[in-house]
């Protein structure tokens, strides 16, 4: 069944072409994720209405600039950001006062763990929870951080999952309790691979009624 899905999806629901993607400007920094859905058909960038599927976008900055954050939010049409410790420092600010004030522009800001062991995962994470409800903690795709899923689930934590390169990655994700999947593209691009096949795949294994919580992001795309 899981195979059907995803061929019938790479058939039904082709990529589109987002030239505005490489328009955007530099402070922007965007990436975003596209899920294919069954609906009541899309209007994809090219004109055409997709009948029997339905095409979503979210936009989402990966950026530790607040101010640039704040701009676009102020456009209307931001849906969210992710960050890291890494990219606050090159900031030189403090990550907590970072993300806190991201959270008041956007809904959804996904701040990244350091550790790379259990324990450490689930004491970061659940800190980062504690600081604001738009907090979404975002961990890494390993052993570890499945154990980390499943504990931030069960606490009513939301998660993100990055480092993911493969459509049976995102699934063990999912299964463990994401509820973002982050499938690194760029890099999968960059080694000779179609990334955004995966985000077709990814969309089509969470069409499934087992994962009603799961979505799709693509992280961090050449653009």
């Amino acid at each position: 069944r899981m195979m059907r899905m995803i061929r019938r999806t790479e058939k039904r629901c082709p990529m589109a072409p987002f030239p505005w993607w490489r328009t955007s400007q530099s402070c922007i920094r965007s990436f975003a994720f596209a899920c294919c859905r069954k609906g009541m058909g899309a209007l994809y960038s090219d004109g055409v209405v997709h009948s029997g599927w339905k095409f979503f976008m979210k936009l989402f900055m990966d950026t530790a600039n607040v101010a640039h954050v704040a701009e676009v939010a102020s456009w209307g049409v931001l849906d969210g950001v992710t960050t890291n410790p890494t990219l606050v420092a090159k900031e030189g600010k403090n990550f907590k006062e970072v993300v806190l004030a991201m959270c008041g522009h956007v809904p959804c800001v996904s701040a990244q763990v350091t550790a790379t062991d259990f324990e450490g995962m689930k004491k970061q994470g659940e800190e980062y929870a504690s600081w604001h409800k738009h907090v979404v903690v975002k961990v890494p795709m390993t052993t570890e951080g499945l154990k980390a899923l499943h504990s931030f689930r069960s606490k009513g934590i939301k998660t993100n999952t990055t480092l993911v390169f493969s459509a049976a990655q995102a699934l063990l994700a999912a299964k463990a309790g994401a509820n973002i999947i982050s499938p690194f593209i760029g890099r999968l691009d960059d080694a000779g691979e179609d990334g955004m096949a995966l985000i077709f795949q990814s969309a089509a294994l969470f069409d499934l009624p087992e994962y009603p919580n799961a979505a799709v992001d693509d992280h961090n795309p050449d653009l």
